[in-house]
This record gives structure tokens, C-alpha cells and sequence, in this order.
């Protein structure tokens, strides 16, 4: 098969050849593929030697590979990471070696790379025979910052690496997901694709869990990589229906956030060989990957193609701008250009997220999916939160949404009685930033004595109002807290516990003259008003409970639910509600994804355990329903929790007792 430098070719022309000896050889007949479009990346990327594993940006601007070509660090041989700057369709400059300190004279290969919040660039790599691992003898994984050009000494990922082979990382776009292939025990075949969480509290990469069963099978599933929409997920395994030697494969998650079963990419992207290593680009038009079939310069190389519609992804919305001191009708005051180094929470029924502009310009940039509303909460020290719905339901065509984000700097109110120091305000609104009027009550105290506390109500301004003096809050700070629950008919109940230490920021022992907590109230849709209805005034059936910050009860909650899946068939429940929670220790966007998985995790193991999908409703509230506030150890423990609710509709019953009748 001859292929031509510099140019897209149809595969009808391209592929036809090696299509019609392996036809032959299987003894089938040959069905030509649909007409399609592949390229074999033209000197200098490709050469004699190996060039695999390629990692492209989102832009498709800047390609990573490995390669084993002359210039090495290691001389002869060793393979290192080189990158090249895209010119053109087929135009990349001269590769360059990522040098010292990146590369050693060992092997160092499938880089995977993530732009961070501070605008540098983080690789996640493997590294084999490393000095400073813990494992010298295996592969690991390794990361290293790019600034101002210069990468930063290598660093082993833990507890991600073990003593096993661990490598080709795949990084998410929010550098929050690391995927990963291992040879570890626990997985289904000889090498599985593995996946770990960062904990924004701790700081640390959390234990590694398996991919699952969609993903993974008894044969090998290596080079996973995922799309920065986050539900794409690409990856190669030599598995039974595979054309010959490792093929690649796509899966997406379902809305249920499961994967869905991954399916073979066929012909011209696989073939009989070993076809490795996919990336894509934002856009989801085109992939690069790596293949040792015949026509090529070495014995791996760099492909580059045109994706299929079946395997594209979904379209990414880049939203990017500045946070600007302003008013709140979008305009700064003449004049004035300041930008605000604020913290941004993006949330979608989805999808939560927090981020940060450490730019003194106030930069931010977030990648974000098209069929979604999403909210931004916006807030910096001495200016008033902001709450702005993005809708991108209508955006159908990646591109980049310019949206800048004013904030309005606080003014201090005085008090009516100039002891009290410090006004504490709290202002209700929608996810447009209506204001509502919700029905209040608040308790203030030690968490062992919380007692009741009046709000005085601003009705002009939708405000509720409480004054504190400075000898009030220096006995509050470090030991009380404010606990806040909120109802208003047709919205989600609000509830949620405050430290005073976390919500009152004093400079110098200086307290400021106000702080303005605002509150989103989410609406509640039909289907969550028909589940509130079924379980009001219910006790949960069971309740399972998880280990400080796990989505994974212990293998004692887990047994719990034997007896709930003997309930569920015997009794041939028709409707099992699965809601999650989490205590009130850390980020609101943290907690929400954390109860998410707690409830995703029990309807799975219910699933396992022969009940229908179809009648598991899962729910998550993150720490909204907190139902211990306090901070004793025992408290907190006790709303780390899954409730399951069983529920046997009248509706159901009555199609019970009728079952004669419709058989007739």
C-alpha cells in the first residue's frame, strides 16, 4: 500500500489493497468501507525509526510523540518525548526533544497534557526503570510543569503508581481524572484501564479503581485517552472481535454517567496490525494515532484522520473572558480596566466545577458541553458575588463564547446601632439572579448548642439582615457556626451549615463592615417533584454509609444491601430512590460530585445484583441536606450517607391486583 506524503486520501483508494489480502485470507467477502479520509504524517514527524503514542492539543496546534530516533538524551535507541509545532495540513516543523530534565537516558513515552488554571502546561508521562520511583523495576507515571518554557524536575504520581506496571496516562481536561493502563491485580484480563480522582482537599491523587466492565475485558485495553468534553473516551485492545493485534475503540457515558459499551472504530482506522493510541481534537474532527501497518517510514507511525460521525464527540463550547471590577449592568466605570483574581463554581445538573483566576488580569478560559445550562457563582474578597446563567443549548458548532464577568465591589451599610460592627446579609435568587422570598430559619451556636437566631427582613432589597458586634464575633469565630435551612414552594429545600471562621474574612483583626452570602435556589422539574411527593414524610428503607471522602462504602454498609435486593424482587418494588449526600467538610462543588458517585455506586452494585436499571432513580445533594450539623467526628460521620427509599406506588398496586384480568 503506497502512500502519499502531504495529502488526505480516499480510503477506497488508500486502503483497498491490504483490505482485499486480508478478506482473502479470512476467506469472506470484501465490503468496501465508506468513503473516508486518512494521512500518514510526512517527515519530519514520521522517520525510520519508532514515532508512536502521539498526544495532540486541543487546537491541534502542538503534537507530542514518542520516538526512539537519533538525538535522544539517552543516546541510541532510547526513547524519548519530542514535540513539533503544527505549520499546516501536513506541516509540522523539525521535532524537537523535550531535553533534560523531562528525558533521561531511560525510557520516557505516551505524554498526555493539560493546559492548568495559571495558563502553564502539566504532562502526565511513563517513565520506566525510574531511579526515584519506589518501583524501579516497573513502569510508572510521572508529571512535570512547563513554565516559561523550562519543565520542572519529573515527580512519581502517587497513589497512583504501584508495584505493577502503571502507564499511558490520560489526563482530563479539568486535570481532575487521570486514566491510566495497568497490569495490577483486581481488573479484568492481563492489562485493564484504570481511573483516579484528585482530591482538591487533601491534595492528593486518590486510590486507583477499575474502569469497569463497558471498558475493560479478559484481553488488554492500553492507550486510553479521553475527549475534553469529558464523555469521549477513546482506547485500544486486542480483544476478540478486534481486526488483528489491538484495534481502537470509543465509548461515551450515558446520562447516567455510566459508560456505554465500547465499540470497534472498523476500517480504515483499524486494521491487522496494531493500531494505537488516539487522541483527538476539541473540535472531535480529527484523530491522530499510531499504527505499525504496512506503507509506513519505520515500525510505528503517526496517522492522522478524519473522524467518523460515530465516534465523534460532543461539541465543546470554549468560554473564556475576564473578571472585571464593575457594575452590575455589565459596564466598568470609564476609565477603569481592573481585573479581579476571583474564584469561579460552574454547575449544571452534570456537571460541577471550581476554578480560579490567578491572573491579576483576571483570565479565566473553561471547556464546557453544548447541551447544557450552566450557572457561574463568581466571588472575590470585597465585591459582591455574582450569579450568571451561560444557556448553551443552542450552540451546535465549537467555537470560543468571549463573556467577561463584572463585579460590583461592596459598600459598607452602616448599622443602626454603630456598636455593631459587622452586618451579615443573606439575598436568595433563582439561577437567572431573580430575587426570591423564601421561607428562613437559622440556628447560631456551638455544634453541640445550636439555638435559634432572628434575621431582620429587608423587603426592598430581598435581604434578611443580623448585626453583629466585634466582641460577638470574637467569641463566634473560631467556634461557632450558622446554620441555614430555606423553603419556597415550586424550589429545592435549601439547608446548610456555615463556620463563621469560613464566611467572615478579618484582615488585621479588622472585621469588614458587611458580607452578602447569596443563595441559588434550584427549581424543581416534574420528575423531582414526583420523587419528593413518593418519599415526603418517609423514612429512608436503608441507609448506607461511606468512609470520609470515599464513594465506595465499606464491605459491611455493602452487605447491607443483600437484604434490600431479597426486598426488592420478592416484593417486586416498582420504584427504588437513591439519594446521596455528603457531610458539610469541604467545597460545595467537591461535595456534590462526591454524593453523585455515592448514589452512582449503590445503583450500580444494585444492577450488579440482578435489579432493573430502569425502575433506579438516582439523586445527589451534596451537603444540602445536611441532617447532623456540628463538628463532632460522630455527627459528621452520620451524614455521609446513600438513602434508599422503596417505593410502592398505589398506581402499581392496583396493576397487581389485575393481573388476571390482562392476561385474559
Amino acid at each position: 500500500m503506497k502512500i502519499k506524503n502531504g495529502t488526505f486520501f480516499p480510503i477506497l483508494a488508500a486502503c483497498m489493497l491490504s483490505s482485499l489480502i486480508y478478506a482473502q485470507e479470512m476467506k469472506e467477502p470484501y465490503n468496501p468501507p465508506d468513503e473516508s479520509f486518512i494521512q500518514l504524517l510526512s517527515p519530519p514527524v514520521n522517520t525510520p525509526y519508532y514515532e508512536t503514542m502521539p498526544f495532540i492539543l486541543a487546537d491541534d496546534s502542538f503534537l507530542y510523540f514518542q520516538s526512539d530516533r537519533p538525538g535522544s538524551v539517552g543516546g541510541y535507541g532510547d526513547f524519548d518525548i519530542w514535540s513539533a509545532a503544527r505549520m499546516g495540513e501536513n506541516v509540522f516543523e523539525e521535532p524537537r526533544n523535550a531535553g533534560s530534565p523531562l528525558n533521561n537516558a531511560r525510557f520516557q513515552g505516551a505524554p498526555s497534557v493539560v493546559k492548568t488554571s495559571r495558563g502553564e502546561l502539566r504532562i502526565y508521562f511513563t517513565v520506566a526503570g525510574a531511579t526515584q520511583s519506589a518501583y524501579p523495576n516497573k513502569t510508572d507515571i510521572f508529571t512535570s510543569v512547563q513554565a516559561n518554557g523550562v519543565w520542572s524536575a519529573p515527580e512519581p504520581v502517587y497513589p497512583v503508581n504501584s508495584d505493577f506496571h502503571d502507564r499511558m496516562p490520560s489526563i482530563s481536561p479539568d486535570g481532575k481524572t487521570l486514566y491510566f493502563s495497568s497490569d495490577r491485580p483486581g481488573g479484568y484480563g492481563k492489562d485493564d484501564i484504570w481511573v483516579s480522582t484528585y482530591d482538591e482537599t487533601a491534595k492528593r491523587w486518590q486510590k486507583p479503581v477499575n474502569a469497569g466492565a463497558a471498558i475493560n475485558s479478559h484481553y488488554s485495553e492500553i492507550s486510553p485517552s479521553i475527549h475534553p468534553d469529558s464523555i469521549s473516551f477513546y482506547f485500544a485492545s486486542n480483544r476478540k472481535d478486534s481486526l488483528g493485534g489491538y484495534d481502537i475503540y470509543v465509548t461515551q457515558k450515558n446520562p447516567d454517567n455510566a459508560w456505554a459499551s465500547a465499540r470497534n472504530l472498523q476500517e480504515p482506522y483499524n486494521s491487522r496490525y496494531d493500531d494505537e493510541y488516539p487522541t483527538l481534537t476539541l473540535d472531535g474532527k480529527t484523530m491522530y494515532f499510531s499504527s505499525n501497518r504496512p506503507g509506513g517510514y519505520g515500525k510505528f507511525d503517526i496517522y492522522r484522520a478524519i473522524v467518523p460521525e460515530y465516534a465523534k464527540p460532543r461539541v465543546i463550547i470554549t468560554v473564556k473572558g475576564r473578571i472585571l471590577e464593575g457594575e452590575e449592568n455589565g459596564h466598568p466605570p470609564a476609565g477603569l480596566d481592573k481585573g479581579i483574581e476571583a474564584n469561579m463554581r460552574v454547575d449544571s445538573r452534570e456537571d460541577n466545577r471550581n476554578m480560579a483566576s490567578t491572573s491579576p488580569g483576571g483570565e479565566y478560559q473553561i471547556l464546557l458541553q453544548n447541551d447544557r445550562i450552566y450557572t457561574f457563582v463568581i466571588t472575590a474578597a470585597g465585591y459582591e458575588p455574582l450569579t450568571v446563567e451561560v444557556d448553551l443549548r443552542d450552540e451546535h458548532v465549537a467555537r470560543i463564547l468571549e463573556k467577561n464577568f463584572y463585579l460590583k465591589k461592596l459598600v459598607p451599610t452602616p448599622w443602626r446601632d454603630k456598636s455593631q460592627e459587622l452586618v451579615i446579609k443573606l439575598q436568595f435568587q433563582d439561577p437567572t439572579g431573580a430575587s426570591l422570598t423564601p421561607v428562613v430559619s437559622a440556628r447560631s451556636g456551638m455544634p453541640e448548642a445550636m439555638n435559634p437566631m432572628n434575621f431582620l427582613y429587608n423587603a426592598k432589597d430581598q435581604i434578611f439582615l443580623k448585626g453583629f458586634s466585634r466582641k460577638d464575633m470574637d467569641s463566634m469565630m473560631e467556634t461557632h457556626s450558622l446554620e441555614l435551612t430555606a423553603g419556597l414552594n415550586g424550589y429545592n429545600d435549601f439547608s446548610q451549615v456555615f463556620r463563621y471562621a469560613d464566611i467572615v474574612q478579618r484582615k488585621e483583626n479588622e472585621y469588614p463592615k458587611e458580607i452578602v452570602i447569596k443563595i441559588t435556589l434550584q427549581k424543581i422539574s416534574g420528575k423531582e417533584k414526583e420523587i419528593i411527593t413518593l418519599i415526603q414524610d418517609k423514612k429512608p428503607d436503608e441507609t448506607i454509609y461511606f468512609p470520609y471522602k470515599m464513594h465506595q462504602p465499606s464491605a459491611a454498609q455493602a452487605k447491607k444491601l443483600e437484604n434490600l435486593v431479597k426486598t426488592i424482587t420478592e416484593k417486586k418494588i416498582p420504584k427504588v430512590i437513591i439519594h446521596g449526600h455528603t457531610d458539610s467538610i469541604g467545597p460545595d462543588g467537591y461535595n456534590q460530585e462526591l454524593s453523585k458517585k455515592r448514589a452512582m455506586d449503590i445503583k450500580e452494585r444494585l444492577v450488579k445484583a440482578g435489579i432493573p436499571e430502569n425502575i433506579l432513580v438516582p439523586a445527589w445533594f451534596g451537603k444540602t441536606k445536611i441532617k447532623h450539623p456540628g463538628d463532632k467526628k460522630e455527627d459528621q460521620a452520620k451524614n455521609r450517607r446513600v438513602e434508599i427509599y422503596l417505593i410502592q406506588t398505589e398506581e402499581k398496586k392496583q396493576e397487581g391486583k389485575h393481573d388476571n384480568k390482562r392476561s385474559e
